[in-house]
């Protein structure tokens, strides 16, 4: 829909330009002008922009008359906030103009302000109940808002065929909300060193569009300092999504440690210690949108301890993590966060991130994402167990993302970051991981993926060990 909206608009602008063009004489502005629709029509768009602004400057008369191609051609080049005012300038002078209307719709969508771009679907509708684009738009706005009901109703009650981009929104709404099974299993391997080999059965769906469940039961080995730590996990979760501004995330479960810790210094033969507990973990995330530029999480937990060092009462980690997600504009977004966790037995840690996120996506399925981040940890072991260390760490790197389609079946993501920290009182090193995800989809509700990945750095743990590790899993869809 996308690129055909832009082929008809260009051809559009092409022919309003030839009407007028044998009226009079052609000026600098005229000359400018015809450069601009020139490469607009060929989706140049920042050449496009810079030559509507010359001729603009040239003629200034014009600011008002090609406001709204202009607008289209900052839309293409996403940058929305000018092409919103410029809509708005196009339609204060003419206010019937369905190109200016679509566009401003459009625009308000992709802003993440859903409310009002399903309004302007709605009014564009109810004087052209029979537009084929102002349906699909409005489809697009619910589901974004999280109506994936309404907009489920709104693509399979249109009287056009449910083909192309109709039919790619229906099937994703139908997937989303369809019922799964996934199984998955890996193992991690770290230079402690230590092994963790994983099993994991899960499920999950939705009650109803705005309500989803979820399901998992997992088996964990730990091999490593002289223990063998066996754990089951059992939890389920709710999801809760009531509107476009808030999203309400709870989960509870068990986990069941079996430890055995052989006798220090070893016998011959040794003996075995063994205890068998169940530990409660939960957690609660809250997700607020005040406003579509802006979103604020907040999340309490409480889990199984981090170390088999740790037993019984004292093997409880708890915390509070939060964060602040600010759009700029023009694909950047402020990340801020920080979070505060303890241990039973007293052990702290605080933590705090600061990022730079530029995401570009392209039509055909391309998303990618740079971060520059800055992070800091530091521990405090208030006379504890002493699984964490008592040092701050800062640390400051980019981080890469890439998402992408290998043709109709396939999908992968790749994922790494590289930079420097610095604990206190030792030198800097230098620090990097990646990771690397790829999914076939022989139908389309089975998908068999693979996953791996490496990386070495003091902030998650305290020993400042490298990491690696693989997984692997199969996802069915139930309908």
């Amino acid at each position: 829909m996308e690129a055909r909206a832009r082929r008809l608009a260009a051809l559009a602008l092409l022919l309003v330009f030839a009407a007028a063009s044998g009226a009079r004489a052609e000026t600098p502005a005229d000359s400018l002008l015809a450069a601009a629709r020139e490469a607009a029509a060929a989706d140049r768009h920042a050449e496009a922009i810079a030559l509507y602004a010359a001729a603009v400057d040239a003629e200034p008369s014009l600011a008002d008359p090609l406001a709204g191609e202009r607008a289209y051609q900052h839309l293409w080049s996403d940058r929305l906030d000018e092409a919103l005012a410029l809509f708005n300038v196009a339609l204060a002078a003419d206010r019937a103009n369905l190109d200016w209307q679509l566009g401003r719709a459009r625009c308000l969508n992709w802003l993440g302000r859903h409310d009002d771009a399903a309004t302007a679907y709605s009014a564009i509708l109810a004087a052209h109940p029979q537009h084929e684009e102002a349906d699909l738009g409005l489809a697009q706005a619910e589901r974004w808002r999280g109506r994936e009901d309404r907009a489920l109703a709104i693509i399979e009650s249109a009287r056009w065929p449910i083909e192309g981009e109709r039919r790619a929104i229906r099937d994703a709404i139908r997937a989303e909300l369809a019922p799964w099974v996934q199984l998955a299993g890996g193992k991690t391997h770290d230079s402690d060193p230590t092994d963790r080999p994983w099993g994991e059965v899960s499920a999950g769906g939705f009650f109803a569009p705005r309500l989803g469940w979820g399901l998992a039961a997992g088996y964990d080995e730990f091999e490593g300092y002289g223990f063998a730590w066996d754990i089951m996990r059992l939890g389920g979760s709710l999801d809760w999504r009531p509107n476009a501004r808030w999203a309400l995330a709870a989960s509870a479960g068990l986990s069941g440690l079996s430890v055995f810790v052989p006798p220090f210094p070893p016998e011959s033969p040794p003996t075995v210690e063994a205890e068998d507990q169940w530990l409660p973990t939960g957690e609660l995330n809250v997700t607020w949108r005040p406003q579509p530029r802006l979103r604020l999480d907040l999340a309490l937990f409480r889990e199984a301890g981090p170390t088999p060092l740790a037993l019984a009462a004292e093997n409880h980690l708890g915390g509070v993590n939060a964060g602040c997600d600010l759009t700029l504009g023009r694909g950047l977004t402020l990340v801020v966060g920080g979070g505060l966790a303890e241990v039973d037995d007293g052990n702290r840690r605080a933590s705090a991130r600061a990022a730079l996120r530029w995401n570009w996506r392209q039509s055909r399925g391309l998303e990618l994402e740079l971060e520059p981040e800055l992070r800091w940890l530091d521990f405090e072991e208030p006379g504890g167990l002493g699984y964490w260390s008592p040092d701050a760490v800062q640390a400051a790197g980019l981080r890469a993302r890439l998402l992408g389609e290998l043709g109709p079946r396939f999908d992968y993501r790749l994922a790494g970051g590289a930079g420097s920290e610095k604990e206190k009182d030792r030198d800097a090193i230098g620090i990097g991981d990646w990771e690397a995800e790829l999914g076939w989809r022989p139908t389309p509700r089975l998908r068999l993926w693979g996953a791996g990945g490496s990386g070495k750095s003091r902030l998650d743990s305290a020993a400042g060990y490298r990491r690696e590790w693989w997984a692997a899993g199969l996802r069915i869809g139930l309908r």
